[in-house]
Formats: structure tokens, C-alpha cells, sequence
């Protein structure tokens, strides 16, 4: 989804944002069926992939900042979740980033229309990482955010959408990282079809017998 320009200074003409839609049938008892869908605007930034770190963040990512927290503060009924800590640490330390950007940001997030989520360095690989490699990145992050605004924040969800694999240890080092829930959606198309036709979408996932 792309988002026209607000005329920020040097902004690019569009912004590229993503969002998650959520969408559940529900079924009463006079037999009227509707969809109830939940949009979820989230950032999507890759901590270096096509471009650099540095080009991502001076050709986008800072851009996305400063219009997410000026249309954030227009609108108190507006919300966005940010997941990337490593592109947040560099926008916050931004000699650009006024003060006021910063204040608002905070009074964003106590007022619940911004939120964290993961709160990794990046949103880590499952497939090909180490254990120790994701924790670490975790711990970065998570002591980033505890910094800055202290341990009413810390994320309490986890957020893996784009990793290619789910790896058998992620719901043990959620359960560590105290995350009540975790969203995925790189799965194979014949097991979602599956899950959608029986609604079993939403599931425990059990980590690791061995996690001791």
C-alpha cells in the first residue's frame, strides 16, 4: 500500500507502509454472515537487503518516522506498530529528529497509539540463525527500548512475518522473552488453505521438551 506524499522536505513522492488485514467470518444466530477485518498499519524495513542500512534510512525509513508521528498526533484514534529497533535507534539519534518529534513519539507511546512489537535489533531469520545469534540481537533491542523510555514497553508480542522458515525453537525463546502471542505468515500455501478452511488459523504452537 502506497501513501501519497504529506511534503515533508526531501521526502519521496510516495511511501511504501504495510499493513496486516485481518479478517474473520463471523456467523450469527439469524444466519447473517459478514466479514470483521482489522487492519494493522505496521513498518516493514529490512535492516539492509537490495540497498544498504544507510540507503534504506535516508531514501525511506526516516521519511516513515516523520510522517507516521505527525499523522499520529492529527488523529488519536490512529495507531502504528513498529518492530525494527535498529532503524529506530538511528531515527531517535537523527540530528534532524527535532525535539518536538521525539516528545511526540513518547507521548505516542504512553498513549497507546504507538506500540512495539518484537523489539529486536531486526526482525531475525529463523531458519538460518544460531540461538544465541537471536537472543543476542533480542537483548539489544529490548535494552534499547528499556533506555529510552524504561520497562513499560518492552514488547510483549512476537512479530516474524517475512523470515523464510519457522524454526522449532522460536516458541521457546518467545516464552523466554515473556511474548503472550506471535504472528508468522511466511507458511506454505497448502497449509494456510488448510488452516483457513478450519478456522485453526490461531493455535498454540509448543516449543522445545529440551528447552531446559
Amino acid at each position: 500500500v502506497s501513501t501519497q506524499s504529506t511534503g515533508f522536505k526531501d521526502e519521496p513522492d510516495t511511501l511504501c507502509l504495510s499493513f496486516i488485514l485481518c479478517v474473520t467470518l463471523l456467523h450469527f444466530a439469524n444466519g447473517d454472515d459478514f466479514l470483521n477485518v482489522f487492519v494493522v498499519p505496521h513498518s516493514h524495513d529490512d535492516v539492509g537487503w537490495v540497498q544498504t542500512i544507510e540507503e534504506y534510512y535516508e531514501k525511506q525509513v526516516r521519511f516513515i518516522y516523520d510522517s507516521t508521528v505527525a499523522s499520529l498526533i492529527q488523529d488519536p484514534t490512529r495507531t502504528f506498530i513498529y518492530v525494527e529497533q535498529a532503524f529506530f535507534s538511528r531515527w531517535w539519534k537523527d540530528s534532524r529528529t527535532t525535539d518536538q518529534q521525539r516528545q511526540q513519539f513518547t507521548y505516542l507511546l504512553q498513549n497507546n497509539q504507538i506500540e512495539f512489537v518484537i523489539g529486536g535489533w531486526v526482525m531475525h531469520d529463523e531458519a538460518t540463525v544460531t540461538y544465541s545469534a537471536a537472543i543476542d540481537q533480542m537483548t539489544e533491542g529490548h535494552q534499547n527500548i528499556k533506555n529510552l523510555f524504561g520497562n513499560d514497553y518492552n514488547p510483549t508480542l512476537g512479530w516474524q512475518i517475512d523470515p523464510f522458515g519457522a524454526s522449532s525453537v522460536t516458541p521457546t525463546l518467545n516464552s523466554l522473552f515473556n511474548f503472550s502471542a506471535h504472528v508468522i505468515a511466511r507458511i506454505p500455501w497448502d497449509t494456510m488453505e488448510e488452516m483457513m478452511e478450519t478456522q485453526s488459523m490461531e493455535f498454540n504452537w509448543i516449543g522445545s521438551r529440551n528447552s531446559n
